[in-house]
């Protein structure tokens, strides 16, 4: 889709929302059959306009309310018989990433989603309820480049996913009272912008207000080629004075807590390398911005008048992280089992706290945990519990006995044994975000690679992350791994007149413990400081010779 098209542009700008019916999924024969499609697509140069098609379709789609159905059955037809599918497990496709896109995993079949039997079907109800939502929604407008002589001082703001960008977006509205226009699309890729006012009191311009317009924006997908390839083109087009990288990341365990926050110094690509026999051969190449700039941030944000960004953040979510859920999961099979080996061998005296514990998380013994009210409640559908199942199964953190019951593993048991024989209970609360007494600021050296996700290996005596372990081979002040830092870096290398810096909230120590607990307060931390640094350089015109 050229977006320089007129027809295209009209066409953009009289779309509402986007409705996928019954997608394939993953582990679906049809599915599979595409994505073996679509690698040759990309190895075949010929085939490379199959690809432009779906990159085009994400820049000029990628802010429209999305609506996306799966379907949890395949149809007994295709297969012969009931076939449970994992929809996009590891990730959804990058095409589907959306603003405010919504997923309903249906406990239905293909067909009975794209042809309900009827009105008053459930999924038709959903899907009417959708539109006339997105319909009374304000009309997208579709707006070309805004002037760049309107636009005065410039700082571009850069998150990694969604996700993160709306997370900075609460943060500049709400508390820098930022208001952004409609999302805007140039060739290549899209963006919002606002202006901010900055109340200066420096000898030079005392008194006088200044106005700085903040460019946000956010790449297609995660990782440093992807935030290279965005941040060349925003430079380019916007020529700004400062440039961000907002979001979360990963922070060594001993060496951070989570809820900290981490500003890059310098940032390399762990990932690049030669494959020798005797191993991988790293290539390493740093990129960092200016020294002067560095020091001019360090010294402005250490000084107390400067500490209100902490106070910022407001997270008021009280659904219980993925690791919790996962815990207690556990602790339910331990307490069952515990309650029917009890009654098997009439010791009513052993089996009273078990019974307690069951009946306060309402967990019906006679069920199979798939169908238990308690365990709906806290995992979700069948299709959620029974990936969860699978899971503990393949880690076997679970096994199945004769009698098909799910029986917790030895390990498991004594981690559980063990906590609720010191700390009273298990799983132990999700931990909650620092005070802004104890949150610490880390300047150090990020390492940027595919992934902030690993098994834990050991390391001078003690569990640590692989993708930590990894990257202290190759710099040792490492203390931070994302997706993005080094490729934001190396880009803006090129621009000398643009000042940058990353910093983000450590949300997660990139080891198997991982969940998202501190994740929503890590982005706004992180988009907190930005807005504080952008405040603090507004007093200071050495930084604005754009």
């Amino acid at each position: 889709m050229d977006l320089s098209n007129n027809r295209s542009k009209q066409f953009c700008s009289n779309t509402k929302g986007i409705i996928f019916f019954a997608n394939p999924l993953t582990g679906e024969q049809f599915a599979n059959t595409i994505q073996s499609a679509e690698r040759s697509w990309h190895a075949e140069p010929n085939k490379k306009q199959v690809t432009d098609i779906g990159d085009a379709y994400a820049n000029a789609f990628q802010h429209l309310p999305t609506l996306c159905l799966f379907e949890q059955l395949e149809t007994k037809d295709s297969l012969g018989n009931k076939l449970v599918v994992v929809p996009f497990k590891g990730g959804q496709d990058v095409r589907l990433r959306t603003n405010s896109t919504r997923i309903l995993c249906k406990d239905e079949d293909h067909y009975s989603i794209t042809k309900p039997s009827n009105r008053e079907h459930k999924t038709y109800q959903q899907v009417v309820e959708w539109i006339k939502n997105v319909v009374s929604q304000p009309q997208l407008q579709l707006q070309s480049g805004t002037p760049l002589s309107n636009l005065g001082n410039v700082v571009v703001v850069l998150a990694g996913s969604l996700e993160e960008s709306l997370a900075a977006h609460t943060i500049l509205q709400s508390v820098g009272q930022v208001t952004f226009s409609q999302p805007t699309i140039e060739q290549g890729f899209s963006y919002m912008h606002g202006f901010l006012q900055v109340h200066t009191t420096n000898s030079i311009s005392s008194g006088s207000d200044k106005q700085i317009t903040i460019i946000l924006s956010h790449p297609t997908n995660q990782g440093s080629l992807f935030s290279f390839e965005l941040t060349k083109s925003l430079l380019d087009h916007f020529k700004p004075c400062l440039a961000f990288f907002t979001g979360t990341c990963a922070g060594m365990k001993d060496h951070t807590n989570l809820g900290d926050l981490a500003v890059a110094l310098m940032a390399f690509d762990y990932s690049q390398g030669i494959q020798t026999n005797s191993g991988m051969k790293y290539a390493l190449q740093t990129y960092q911005p200016a020294k002067n700039f560095i020091t001019f941030t360090q010294t402005v944000m250490a000084m107390k008048k400067n500490d209100d960004w902490k106070k910022h953040p407001q997270v008021k979510s009280n659904n219980p992280s993925a690791r919790f859920k996962q815990q207690w999961f556990l602790r339910c099979l331990y307490e069952l089992e515990q309650y029917k080996n009890n009654n098997n061998n009439n010791n009513n005296n052993n089996n009273s706290e078990s019974k307690k514990w069951l009946e306060i998380h309402n967990v019906e013994t006679d069920r199979h945990p798939s169908n238990i009210t308690g365990v709906k409640n806290m995992i979700g559908d069948q299709h959620s519990i029974q990936c969860l199942i699978e899971e503990f199964l393949q880690s076997k953190d679970i096994t199945l006995a004769n009698n098909k019951e799910l029986v917790v593993s030895h390990q498991r048991r004594v981690e559980i044994q063990h906590s609720i024989a010191i700390f009273r209970d298990y799983p132990l609360a999700d931990k909650t975000p620092n005070s802004s007494d104890n949150l610490k600021v880390h300047w150090t050296t990020f390492g940027s690679g595919p992934t902030v996700r690993s098994d834990d290996v050991e390391m001078n005596g003690r569990k640590v992350s692989k993708v930590f372990a990894e990257c202290q081979q190759i710099n040792a002040n490492t203390r931070a791994v994302d997706m993005e830092a080094a490729g934001f870096y190396q880009a803006v290398n090129d621009f000398h007149n643009t000042n940058c810096l990353v910093v983000k909230g450590i949300s997660n120590h990139a080891d198997s413990e991982k969940d998202d607990s501190f994740k929503e307060f890590g982005m706004q931390l992180a988009a907190s400081y930005i807005l504080k640094v952008i405040q603090c350089c507004a007093e200071e015109p050495k930084w604005w010779k754009n």
